[in-house]
């Protein structure tokens, strides 16, 4: 089962968007590439992405440019970044409470660095990948993953190069390759993300830049793609503007939510459980920013009241707030318990989102990190 993610509902192709002169998206995706500054002071009041792997332990990035590590719950943090890790854009994939890979890259250099660590940040290991490109990491399971580069544009194409690895970071191998206008599948349109299901079957989401939905799929493990087309919401017959897709989450390799934006009337989670074949979508609610729990549990706030399906995003409830909930980042566990970053503060919840206390979260200082490896890949 891929690892849990996080993503920012009506904000996840924020840069697509933005191009597109569709709205203005200030919040970040845990599943976007995110280029950030460093400087000297870590906090962990406006995370960029946040994933709690149990209810004392987990992992976040820092707009500060740095990876953090909590095992209290939230209450302090870790600076567990790699030594040395250059400048770039970061993508996270949290593993368990010990494991984790971080990709670094930029489109102006000629390599993309991937770490991996098995001692909650204390080693890390280090594979250089003689490509390119803004990364976005998918974890499946074991010691298998993918990383989508994001690489030239040209208006709407991008060009891309897919990885796998099935040594746990170690190597990654070339799986597709694609350059804007280059007449393949995966040439059209700017991408949000990759997501695998099993080895054979996966999916890149993104945008056309127009009302068309763009989700292309692939059940031999990347090598071939094709175009997957998905059923109108209830209750939307025309599209308005422009539809982005965000990478779909498996729970298993039957059942999966994927999140889609109509802007700018809302967001729609289609539900499979035949593993991705056909999707059913849910009812309409609005933007914000939201965390898939698992293939029923979802949640969604626009900071002013927290909105949570049981039924994978085919209903909705909406629970009216007394305090407003910072949108920065959204991180469900489970039915009951979860956090939210922004605002300068870290909030958490157990009951499910109707109430929040602060957790007065504070960075501890940095921990002790040692970089090892100059493995090359393709």
């Amino acid at each position: 089962m891929a690892a849990r993610r996080t993503f920012a509902l009506g904000t996840v192709l924020a840069t697509a968007l933005i191009v597109a002169g569709c709205g203005s998206y200030t919040h970040r995706s845990a599943l976007a590439p995110t280029s950030m500054r460093r400087n000297g002071r870590v906090s962990v009041g406006y995370l960029v992405s946040l994933d709690m792997v149990s209810s004392l332990q987990g992992w976040a990035l820092a707009p500060e440019q740095q990876v953090l590590r909590t095992t209290d719950g939230g209450s302090t943090w870790q600076v567990v970044t790699p030594s040395g890790a250059p400048r770039g854009s970061f993508s996270l994939a949290s593993v368990n409470a010990n494991r984790a890979w971080l990709a670094v890259g930029s489109r102006a250099t000629d390599r993309t660095v991937v770490y991996a660590t098995q001692d909650g940040g204390a080693n890390w290991s280090r594979a250089v990948i003689r490509r390119p490109g803004l990364p976005q990491l998918d974890y499946l399971g074991g010691s298998t993953g993918f990383l989508l580069l994001h690489q030239s544009r040209s208006g709407w194409n991008e060009g891309i190069s897919l990885l796998r690895t099935t040594d746990g970071g170690a190597t990654w191998r070339l799986v597709n390759a694609a350059r804007p206008h280059d007449g393949s599948t995966l040439s059209g349109g700017q991408k949000s993300g990759v997501s695998f299901a099993d080895l054979s079957n996966g999916w890149i989401a993104g945008s056309w830049g127009g009302n068309s939905v763009m989700l292309d799929a692939t059940d031999d493990g990347g090598a071939t793609w094709t175009k997957q087309h998905l059923p109108a919401p209830p209750g939307i017959t025309t599209v308005k503007g422009p539809v982005v897709t965000a990478p779909p989450r498996f729970f298993g390799e039957e059942s999966g939510v994927l999140p889609v934006l109509l802007f700018p009337q809302g967001m729609v989670f289609y539900r499979t459980n035949d593993g991705g074949t056909h999707w059913v979508p849910g009812a309409p609610i609005g933007q914000g920013q939201y965390s898939i729990a698992s293939a029923d549990d979802i949640f969604a706030t626009d900071g002013q009241s927290i909105y949570r399906s049981t039924d994978g995003g085919a209903h909705w409830k909406a629970i009216q707030l007394t305090q407003t909930v910072p949108t920065d980042s959204l991180d469900f566990l489970g039915s009951s318990m979860g956090w939210a970053s922004g605002g300068g503060k870290l909030l958490q919840t157990t009951d499910g989102g109707s109430t929040w206390v602060n957790t007065a979260a504070k960075v501890a200082g940095r921990a002790p990190s040692h970089t090892s490896g100059n493995g090359r890949s393709h």
